[in-house]
């Protein structure tokens, strides 16, 4: 009886803990780090009752696939150009590792039935939750009265993540409800299901049972469908017929009438979806119909481009993981493509972050997994339902790779990284649980090995989310002007990351912003030069930051700057020139070249200079360096405007075309301007500045319906652009509509106050943290160079 009673305990507890990894995998499906200190105490627990109480533990040959792929990465990051990036995603995998080895452990072959439709359930409460999401996206866009879908894409982002990474995550989805679909529907048409437990045979010929399953594959594919995302269809393709040559091969066990279920069921959401959405879908389906799309794929080839060019600098280790976006600073010259941390191809970045050597790994572990499910699915003794998972896990995991080849999400997404280790855990359990190597004396050698590892694993995690914990505690101080506070923050975290260049240079902002001034202008620049500090040692400590990771072009603006105050102007150039080199993109650098250079009066260079700022971000003509130039300069200010005029001028781009109207609005040709900037807003209606532009001509020309519709659509595209707000706000005021009025201005001041640079919303992709928002030196150079409002004026209206 006591035995009994030990082995129900056991089951109980057993059940418990399953229960527990589940939900512990699931909550690691938004955000892996928000598990690491459940992961670190519940597998000291699981050591403490469930390892150490046996004799041997065994060790399989997934076991050594998983350690095998453990020591790749480690060594991956430690060959890195760029270690910070690096060890971020390394820690990932150290998580992902005790994740797996704690449900290793209680994760049974007999439980997989009951996992799949734990997951099943808990995937379809995510799809339907991102179908809310998807109409309330839909509703707004049909509001604002447009009515191509597919070129608001990137404005529909379900649980805040983008839809085209979003995607990806619903082919591995699919897996689970797919595999018990087909398996209930073989065990109904077989005498199979009188060996089930009763329970699992009443739960299968339940109709409500199998409704459910039907109606979760139905919402996931809907929702590959409203992604709007060609590889996403073509993906979607693929496994279709894959899953319908499954029946085919299968035939004996299925006829005709269920084949056709199969599709009538399966597909009649994404069907009647296609049917509703049929406008946006065509689009989709046929290449280059609209301009987005033409620039899509012009700019994606453009790019594949260029990241060879990285791969050929770092053909066998790579750059190392997260490091694309850090050293595609550098790659010069890139037409169409914007800034991006990613290459739209998994399998490139692959290759460019890991090399030759990264690629043949990841292709082994493919090549691996494929074999042995199909291998073991072909074993007599493999139940039927393991024998449809492997199969059908082979279908989806191939429909997910072939979507990575438009996209690259499987190194960002913690939703994929999760849903491979449940896949690959629940076909290691399948393949090899019965299958040990051998075994090892858990008391005597691998209990002490695996504490030690967890302790220093515990370790380097804590270290490294304390480090985040204090990096925006100092960045929230620095923003409120505390630098008393922020700097020992920061001084703290650069000392823990003595190889992170980024804090390093956080550290001499603070320094810096304790003896700068708020004002800058142009013509004045000897009252801004900085001596009361030790500014030798700001000088050191960039060029270590430089020497740590040489890709960043702020590093180089701000050390410029810092060469200049100390009148060290051969210095400067050449560092100023190196930041337009490595990131030629943005406006800033060659406005403080054209600056230093105009001050050394090299006026023809500082022209051209100033010329290619005004073609980057024509904004500078509402700014007070092109007022003070206007003032100051006008005939040199001609001379610019005639330049950008002249170098697009046979351009029928439609960004260069916005660029030409804004001109035109510059030199009062507004019906010019209108007529381009109409052509624009109807070829690219998901730009910001455009409508803004065109809203501003509807107000000169006392159309103010058409001017508020256009400023609504330009903060419907970028609802932190404070002009816009500014300008709704002053035609309120002028208007007596009060609160209307006060309700912008607000707006105004709040999106001011939170104006950034161009690096600083791109370090969320080279160092992967929140930016500080003016990382200039000068401080003043922001403001000055950025559409100006008068603050104060602004502040006594409200």
């Amino acid at each position: 009886m006591k035995v009994k009673t030990d082995i129900m305990r056991n089951k109980y507890i057993d059940i418990l803990f399953s229960g527990l990894i589940l939900l512990m995998l699931s909550w690691a499906f938004w955000s892996i780090n928000s598990v690491i200190s459940i992961v670190t105490l519940f597998t000291f627990l699981l050591i403490g009752w469930k390892i150490l109480r046996r004799k041997s533990i065994t060790i399989t040959i997934s076991d050594i696939i998983v350690m095998m792929y453990v020591f790749y990465e480690t060594y991956s990051c430690y060959s890195s150009e760029y270690r910070p990036n690096s060890m971020l995603f390394l820690i990932k995998i150290l998580i992902i590792l005790l994740l797996y080895f704690i449900a290793r452990n209680f994760i049974k072959r007999n439980m997989l039935f009951a996992i799949l439709v734990f997951f099943s359930f808990y995937f379809m409460i995510i799809n339907l939750l991102e179908i809310l999401f998807f109409l309330v996206h839909y509703l707004r866009i049909a509001y604002y009265e447009f009515i191509d879908l597919t070129q608001f894409r990137n404005l529909f982002m379900p649980f805040g993540i983008y839809s085209n990474e979003w995607v990806s995550n619903l082919f591995l989805m699919l897996l689970f409800p797919l595999s018990l679909y087909i398996y209930i529907i073989t065990i109904k048409n077989s005498l199979l299901a009188q060996n089930w437990d009763k329970r699992i045979t009443v739960l299968i010929r339940s109709n409500y049972f199998f409704a459910g399953i039907i109606l979760t594959i139905n919402i996931i594919l809907f929702n590959i469908l409203i992604s709007f995302s060609r590889g996403a269809y073509i993906s979607a393709a693929v496994l279709f017929f894959a899953s319908i040559i499954f029946f085919i091969i299968n035939r004996r066990r299925f006829s005709f009438i269920v084949i056709f279920k199969y599709v009538s069921w399966v597909f009649i959401l994404p069907f009647i979806g296609g049917i509703m959405l049929k406008q946006p879908v065509q689009s989709t389906i046929l290449l280059h119909s609209s301009v987005s799309q033409n620039r899509s794929s012009v700019g994606r080839m453009q790019l594949w481009e260029k990241s060879l060019q990285i791969f050929k600098d770092s053909p066998y280790n790579g750059v190392g993981t997260n490091n694309f976006a850090l050293n595609y600073n550098s790659l010069g010259e890139r037409g169409t493509v914007n800034f991006t941390g990613k290459i739209s191809n998994s399998y490139l970045q692959l290759l460019v972050e890991k090399g030759i050597i990264g690629i043949v790994v990841y292709l082994i572990l493919f090549f691996a997994f494929v074999y042995f499910s199909f291998y073991f699915s072909n074993i007599k003794k493999t139940s039927l339902l393991e024998k449809i998972f492997l199969t059908v896990s082979v279908f989806c995991v191939t429909a997910f790779l072939i979507r990575e080849i438009t996209f690259s999400s499987f190194f960002f997404s913690d939703g994929i990284l999760i849903q491979t280790l449940i896949i690959y855990l629940l076909v290691s359990v399948i393949l090899f649980s019965n299958k040990p190597l051998f075994a090892i004396n858990i008391k005597m050698h691998a209990g002490f090995i695996m504490i030690i590892t967890i302790l220093i694993i515990s370790f380097y995690i804590h270290r490294t989310l304390q480090d985040q914990k204090y990096y925006y505690k100092f960045k929230n101080e620095f923003d409120k002007k505390q630098f008393n506070i922020s700097l020992p923050l920061i001084e703290k975290i650069s000392t823990n990351n003595p190889d992170n260049s980024y804090y390093t240079s956080c550290k001499i902002l603070n320094i810096v912003r304790q003896y700068e001034s708020d004002n800058f202008n142009i013509h004045s620049l000897n009252s801004h030069i900085i001596t009361d500090f030790n500014i030798n040692y700001c000088i050191d400590l960039y060029k270590k930051a430089l020497k740590r990771n040489p890709h960043d072009g702020n590093f180089h603006h701000n050390l410029a700057w810092l060469y200049f105050f100390c009148k060290n102007y051969v210095a400067a150039l050449y560092h100023i020139d190196m930041a337009i080199k490595i990131e030629n993109g943005i406006s800033a650098y060659y406005i403080s070249a054209g600056i230093m250079r105009e001050y050394l009066e090299d006026q023809h260079t500082a022209m051209r200079n100033f010329s290619k700022a005004i073609s980057l971000s024509p904004d500078l003509l509402d700014s007070k360096f092109w007022k003070d130039m206007n003032a100051n300069k006008p005939e040199m200010a001609e001379k610019i405007i005639k330049e950008v005029a002249e170098q697009l001028k046979e351009s029928e781009d439609p960004i260069d075309l916005a660029i030409k109207a804004k001109l035109y609005i510059y030199s009062n040709n507004l019906e010019k301007a209108k007529e381009i900037l109409i052509t624009v807003t109807k070829s690219l209606p998901n730009l910001s500045r455009p409508w803004y532009n065109l809203g501003y001509l509807y107000n000169k020309q006392n159309d103010f319906d058409n001017m508020i519709r256009c400023y609504n659509n330009s903060l419907l595209m970028d609802p932190f652009y404070y002009m816009t707000c500014f300008k709704l706000a002053q035609y309120y005021e002028e208007n007596g509509k009060i609160s209307e009025s006060i309700q912008n201005y607000k707006a105004t001041l709040r999106y001011w106050d939170y104006m950034s640079t161009e690096h600083s919303q791109r370090c969320k992709k080279i160092y992967f943290v929140d930016g500080v928002r003016n990382d200039l030196i000068p401080k003043g150079l922001l403001i000055y160079i950025k559409p100006y409002i008068e603050k104060s004026t602004i502040e006594s209206k409200i």
